[in-house]
Parts: C-alpha cells; sequence; structure tokens
C-alpha cells in the first residue's frame, strides 16, 4: 500500500510539474489576462515555469526510501538493515523484523516495554 501511494505521489508531482511548465510557457508566450483585462506579467509565467521545473524533479529524483531499521525479537535491539544478514541478529542470532510498526504488531510487547521502563 506504502509503494503505490509513493507512486502515486511522484507522478502528481511529475503531472503538477509538466503542467505548470506549458502553462508558463503559455503565459511568456502569449501573454494572459485576468477576468477584468488586467494583463498577467511575463515574470508570472517564468515562476510558473520554474516552479513546474522544480515539481517535476521532485517528481523523478526521489525515491522509495527503503526501511532503515529493523528490531531483534528476541534480544529488542535495534540494527540498521545494512547491517543485517540472512534476517538474523548480529548480537543472538534471533529473527529480526522492521521497526515500522513493531509494536502495532506486536502489541503485548508494548505493554511489556511499559512496565519494564517504570
Amino acid at each position: 500500500m506504502k509503494d503505490s501511494n509513493n507512486t502515486l505521489k511522484r507522478l502528481s508531482f511529475i503531472v503538477l510539474g509538466i503542467l505548470s511548465i506549458l502553462v508558463g510557457i503559455i503565459i511568456i508566450r502569449e501573454g494572459w489576462s485576468y477576468r477584468y483585462g488586467i494583463a498577467v506579467p511575463r515574470l508570472a509565467g517564468y515562476l510558473m515555469a520554474a516552479f513546474g521545473v522544480a515539481f517535476l524533479l521532485y517528481g523523478i529524483l526521489t525515491k522509495k526510501i527503503p526501511k532503515a531499521y529493523v528490531i531483534c525479537l528476541d534480544c529488542r535491539n535495534s540494527f540498521y538493515a545494512k547491517d543485517v544478514h540472512q534476517n538474523r541478529c548480529p548480537k543472538c542470532e534471533g529473527t529480526v523484523e522492521d521497526l515500522d510498526g513493531f509494536y502495532d504488531r506486536h502489541p503485548e510487547l508494548r505493554e511489556e516495554e511499559r512496565n519494564n521502563s517504570v
């Protein structure tokens, strides 16, 4: 679900960037006027195109950020995911899980941590 949200977000920035660039080019080349005939300055077109380029680059250059931390189920130490090999804890060889949402998946451990910290 998070992957599709990230893809949708990136696609939205790309589309917004392209549309902003096109509107900026229209304002620069042909001009634009408000409802009462007041002209929009060409500077607005340049600014619109610049924002469009920024949105487009943001949408293209942002990447999915991998999960950075994992936690051991046995010793409950956390580690960088890159430091863990074959989903085994470097300290106790226990199984590790992604830290993101860990206590949502294991609410009993959350209560145990709260009782131990008091």
